[in-house]
């Protein structure tokens, strides 16, 4: 597979998980880039139970 296959290929299973999240009732979303969890865990101020991916 040639470069650009593979990221459409990633692109399309990555959407197939978060349709399928979203079906089981999980609020997802894609992110670029790189970040650290825990500042952004502290900054959206998510729940003990829940974590930053």
């Amino acid at each position: 597979m040639d470069s650009a296959s593979v990221q459409e290929e990633v692109g399309y299973t990555g959407e197939g998980v978060i349709l399928e999240a979203t079906a089981l009732g999980l609020n997802t979303c894609w992110v670029g880039g790189f970040f650290k969890s825990k500042s952004v865990a502290s900054l959206v101020e998510i729940k003990s139970n829940e974590r930053v991916l």
